[in-house]
């Protein structure tokens, strides 16, 4: 068994830097591989990760920051494991909690991809998973679906599990897929930015007969977690895009259509705030305006690369 570990890092070469160190602490030796790919860092940050990688891992280094989704396809491509470990460069191991989850996905041949209970900077378990978008959610808390359907959306702040369980996406932070089920249900999808990747990935799974499971007696330590910070507004609006992207990419075009306008009402005429992001949700194209077009728009000006011939 091996297995990859895939890190992107941008402009964070220290909090990545604890990450690998944690995964060489705890992993077995010989059963894996790190892989970290720098979505176009400053020179100094570059500098930094290339003297940490040098001899224990793969280092990817992509001229621009073309999201998540990529970084990690960048990382995949390059991978050699029979498992491949997606995880944040805030997250960190505390165990060998990864060798047990491998074991599960090789007696499972019906799970695709699994993580384990999701922790906090203070050790405090916070929700491994999340429900799928819908056009009730956007009106809608969770909790109400998990009153009504608790089989179909399992509370996400029950933490009584003592058996792995069945969810419709986990989350972003940790993914430990198959190799041969990640690459044939298709990997990221590189024109999602940030935010929805699980949605996307969690659809597809189900779509090819496979399961996303959350293993309760293992766990991982996601910094992030821990603190509740205020979203930049370009931010947050990156992340209304790819709602619409993602869930207009699996459903027909009246129920996007819906989805378009319960959105735009709920996050965007009622949050004055917003009203200057409307001609964004207005145009044709959303995805125009997302983070990673601009990223390559500003890549390709300052290299003085011609586009479209």
């Amino acid at each position: 068994m091996m297995v990859s570990f895939i890190i992107v890092n941008y402009n964070s070469c220290a909090v990545t830097t604890q990450c690998v160190d944690s995964i060489f602490r705890y992993m077995p030796q010989g059963t894996f591989e790190v892989v970290v790919v720098d979505n176009g860092s400053g020179s100094n940050e570059l500098a930094e990760l290339r003297q940490m990688a040098a001899d224990r891992c793969k280092l990817v280094e992509s001229k621009f920051n073309g999201g998540f989704g990529m970084g990690n396809m960048l990382g995949a491509n390059v991978a050699q494991g029979d498992y491949l470990c997606f995880i944040n460069n805030d997250a960190y191991l505390q165990d060998d909690c990864v060798s047990p989850l491998c074991a599960y996905l090789h007696d499972h041949p019906d799970a695709a991809c699994i993580t384990p209970q999701q922790r906090d900077g203070d050790g405090r378990f916070v929700p491994a998973f999340k429900h799928s978008l819908g056009i009730g959610h956007t009106i809608l808390p969770n909790q109400v679906y998990e009153r009504l359907r608790p089989s179909k959306y399992p509370p996400r702040h029950d933490y009584s599990w003592t058996a792995p369980f069945v969810v419709r996406e986990i989350n972003g932070s940790f993914m430990l897929f198959k190799t041969d089920v990640f690459w044939e249900i298709g990997g990221f999808d590189t024109n999602i930015f940030l935010y929805r990747e699980e949605y996307d990935l969690g659809f597809r799974v189900r779509e090819h007969g496979y399961n996303c499971v959350v293993h309760p007696l293992y766990s991982y330590c996601h910094k992030h977690a821990a603190t509740t910070r205020t979203l930049h507004d370009n931010t947050r609006i990156e992340e209304l895009i790819s709602n619409l992207y993602a869930y207009s990419k699996h459903h027909c075009m009246f129920k996007s259509l819906i989805f378009w306008v319960m959105l735009v009402l709920t996050k965007i005429v009622f949050v004055p705030t917003r009203w200057s992001k409307l001609p964004i949700f207005l145009s044709p194209d959303p995805m125009s305006k997302s983070m990673r077009h601009k990223a390559c728009k500003g890549y390709h000006k300052k290299n003085n690369v011609r586009l479209n011939g």
